[in-house]
């Protein structure tokens, strides 16, 4: 999964046939990370049955760390750090780490850096590298922090409101409405699109965030959403919360995408 030139070439090349190639080779890539992850075992042994966080080393391309810690959080809903051996020095481990609000991917670095050659990322994503000789330090470090900070639980379907696109309207925003504020002891509630098919919603170019009209009136907005792991599955269930968004003279109605999950469709 080596890239031998810039995928820039892809954009700004005027042969014809060296666009043609390396459209050929991004599919075949892409097909392959696909196949990789898909054939991924995503079953984690707890060393302990209280451990709020998940931190492993897998002998994998560098390129699907990313995709791995994702596909792990979508199913354990704990933080997760996915690490790999560097291809040019097998001293150094590198890889990705991933998170769901509140938990704060930076805050956590910066508060393990000691123990880290790099890193840097967001809120919900991160990248690091460090020392072979420094993973049990760093592990039983990141352990801990987990347990000691708040970590997204995902709702069980039970607590989420199954809704259809159909009813993401103004008149039913209304009605939620009158049941402000929200706050402690009664909380905003979560809703469920389910099975939602993946290549119906859009990307920003070159960005993790989708936006995606369904009506005049109301869009499905997700940000810092992996759009490989995302497309690896036909149909997703999308949960989120909605929000109004003003801009200039007009008001929408945005479905915000909290976190995704596997559809069974």
């Amino acid at each position: 999964l080596l890239i031998e030139k810039p995928l820039s070439s892809f954009f700004i090349s005027n042969d014809n046939k060296e666009i043609y190639r390396l459209y050929k080779w991004i599919e075949e890539v892409n097909n392959a990370r696909k196949e990789m992850t898909n054939k991924f075992d995503l079953d984690i042994s707890f060393e302990e049955e209280n451990e709020e966080g998940i931190i492993k080393v897998y002998d994998i391309d560098e390129g699907i760390n990313g995709i791995i810690a994702n596909r792990i959080i979508q199913k354990y809903e704990m933080p997760t750090i996915v690490l790999t051996k560097d291809s040019n020095d097998e001293n150094i481990l590198k890889g990705s780490m991933r998170a769901k609000s509140p938990f704060n991917v930076v805050d956590c670095l910066n508060e393990l850096g000691e123990y880290l050659l790099t890193f840097g990322g967001h809120a919900l994503a991160g990248g690091l590298s460090l020392k072979v000789d420094q993973f049990d330090n760093f592990k039983n470090a990141f352990l801990s922090y987990c347990k000691n900070k708040p970590t997204h639980k995902v709702s069980k379907r039970d607590k989420a409101i199954e809704i259809s696109i159909n009813e993401l309207t103004m008149e039913n925003y209304e009605i939620l409405s009158t049941f402000k504020p929200f706050g402690q002891g009664f909380v905003e509630p979560l809703f469920l699109l389910e099975n939602i098919k993946t290549k119906a919603l859009s990307f920003l170019y070159n960005k993790p965030h989708i936006i995606s009209k369904i009506s005049i009136q109301s869009s499905i907005v997700g940000f810092n959403i992996d759009k490989n792991d995302f497309l690896l599955e036909a149909y997703r269930n999308l949960y989120g919360k909605l929000s109004l968004n003003r801009y200039k003279d007009s008001v929408t109605l945005q479905f915000i995408i909290d976190y995704y999950t596997n559809s069974d469709k």
